[in-house]
């Protein structure tokens, strides 16, 4: 089954979730077609019984306690909770907020459930709750996107919201009670073709309906983008109906890519290098006719810009160092193909000018800063003991072993924007010559690398993200190295790394003491881990699972300290 030191964790849960294949489901039905898990009797029974199936990660219980909770902060109108009621095509709030936003009295937000039939939503509750936060972060890690979770609490026999469709790819898992649920055909598929706009509708406005079904306890729903849905809790048994949904791919699409240049800088920890004009981040735009034919091609919906982006996209690309990887792996064979998933071919010299300018390779950079300064950290090991403030970490050696702390969770960014290569970083650097501001004759402009982390992110996106690295030149190849090689959770040797083994990355002592600080920084934070030697390929091999095959769900673990990053 999965663990925390399992790299397809996130896979394995979404697996154990649907009971179903991971491959199975990313080619049927994943961007493409709902589906529904329905469980027999005997299974319901079963999972109804097993306590670390996440059927039961937040009850009824919970949902109470997050509303009137006090501490850190109350809870908040719109922004943490919200009460609703569908009566005859309208939609009302059940009460108010005071002026700065709080709920000031949660008793009558109860009270509205209880008596009066209203609805109550808890937005992002895995800002407060163990469980959700750590199912969120897992599939964060699979989907290589943000994911956010929200809980619905319904009264039996009402309806809280509008029949809609939402913007984002849904996942349903009924918690208690039982709900009805109506899928229908788009009525705006001519208007919107895209369906990137959450939109609602009347009941006349209804197309026709295409599957009706009830959801129980256990069951997973999983609605694409576009899929116009209602939902009511059954009125028989007099039961409320609790379910929770994960949400993701929001403006996750080849256009949003291509034309969001809006990345927030972070620190690097441990020092910042000098302020000169050099320094700044260029944030290379796309020239505006090349932007107003990506916009008109979405309009017209007449090629693939905006089909949603690969799963993981980010994490198969590594630009730094290399600025063709981007276009080769996905603008040759994708953009510039067929247009997508299921789009027509990009013009033939707008493909030309996101080649020639390394545009694809900065946008994917740029895409990616932003997701993981905004993404949740991954969840910490279970029963992690607490860092005694004297306690010194290791010291690292060529002998060393080391991984990242979790899947997925750094990568390698050039905030300069000067599509360098390795060769020529590591040329100048070896030449003594140093990299230049980029005004300097037959200089490479000067890079400006940092590693950004999930790590130390808080959970909140009110929260400041964790601190990046800074990396120097002649240490990008060494770092995207431990990127790749760690991306599957398996150990690295540090000897194995160029900054020891390749004499054109430098191969001196100096370059060989630099990446050992760097590595002990990125321990100190967290980022970086000691890994035990790996075993053997035959006794690798024996102890794999296939994971196409129905794993055990990971037990909803509390945590009970927190490892803060040590000071300098």
């Amino acid at each position: 089954g999965g663990s925390y030191s399992d790299a397809q964790r996130g896979q394995l849960l979404l697996a154990n979730l649907l009971r179903l294949p991971p491959d199975r489901f990313e080619s049927e039905f994943w961007l493409r077609k709902p589906y529904r898990l329905q469980l027999s009797p005997s299974e319901s029974a079963a999972i109804a019984a097993d306590p670390r199936h996440p059927m039961h990660m937040l009850p009824l219980g919970d949902v109470k306690r997050l509303l009137f909770r006090r501490h850190p902060r109350p809870a908040r109108w719109l922004h943490d909770v919200d009460a609703t009621k569908w009566v005859h095509g309208k939609k009302r709030l059940a009460l108010g907020a005071g002026s700065d936003g709080e709920v000031r009295d949660p008793a009558a937000c109860w009270a509205a459930f209880e008596r009066q039939g209203f609805s109550i939503r808890m937005v992002m509750p895995q800002q407060w709750h163990c469980a959700a936060f750590e199912l969120c972060s897992f599939l964060q890690e699979y989907f290589g996107a943000t994911v956010g979770c929200a809980t619905y609490l319904t009264p039996p026999g009402t309806q809280g919201f509008a029949p809609h469709y939402d913007d984002v790819e849904v996942f349903v898992l009924q918690l208690e009670g039982t709900k009805r649920w109506r899928l229908y055909e788009r009525p705006d598929v001519d208007t919107r073709p895209a369906g990137d706009t959450t939109q609602q509708f009347t009941e006349k406005e209804l197309g026709p309906c295409i599957d009706d079904f009830i959801l129980h306890p256990g069951e997973v729903l999983y609605l694409p983008r576009g899929t116009v849905h209602q939902a009511m809790a059954q009125a028989a048994g007099g039961t409320h109906s609790l379910h929770i949904t994960f949400s993701t791919y929001q403006k996750h699409t080849w256009l949003h890519l291509l034309l969001d240049a809006d990345v927030a800088q972070t620190p690097a920890a441990g020092g910042g290098g000098d302020d000169g004009a050099d320094e700044q981040p260029m944030h290379t735009a796309l020239a505006d006719h090349a932007q107003t034919e990506l916009r008109r091609l979405a309009r017209d919906a007449s090629a693939g810009v905006l089909d949603d982006l690969p799963a993981n996209l980010l994490a198969k690309s590594f630009v730094v160092g290399n600025p063709n990887a981007a276009w080769d792996d996905w603008g040759r064979t994708v953009l510039a193909a067929h247009g997508g998933v299921g789009g027509a071919p990009l013009p033939a010299w707008l493909a030309s000018e996101l080649e020639q300018a390394h545009f694809l390779g900065l946008a994917m950079d740029r895409y990616a800063a932003k997701f993981l300064r905004n993404a949740l950290p991954p969840p910490p090991p279970p029963l992690l003991p607490a860092m005694e403030e004297e306690e010194e970490l290791p010291c690292l050696s060529q002998e060393s072993w080391v991984r990242m702390c979790a899947p997925r969770c750094a990568r390698l960014i050039d905030e300069a924007e000067t599509c360098g290569e390795f060769d020529a970083w590591e040329k100048e650097e070896s030449e003594g010559g140093g990299i230049g501001s980029g005004a300097d004759v037959g200089v490479a402009p000067r890079p400006r690398l940092t590693l950004v982390s999930t790590v130390l992110n808080g959970r909140s996106l009110a929260e400041p993200s964790g601190p990046a690295f800074e990396v120097l030149p002649s240490l990008a190849r060494s770092a995207q190295q431990l990127l790749r090689l760690s991306a599957g959770m398996e150990p690295v040797r540090v000897g194995s790394l160029s900054a020891f083994t390749d004499t054109t990355a430098g191969g001196e002592e100096d370059v060989r003491e630099d990446c050992i600080d760097l590595l002990e920084q990125m321990m100190e934070y967290g980022v970086l881990v000691s890994a035990a030697a790996p075993l053997p390929s035959n006794a690798r091999n024996a102890g794999k699972k296939d994971s196409s095959a129905t794993v055990t769900i990971l037990p909803n673990m509390q945590r009970k300290t927190e490892k803060k990053p040590r000071k300098k």
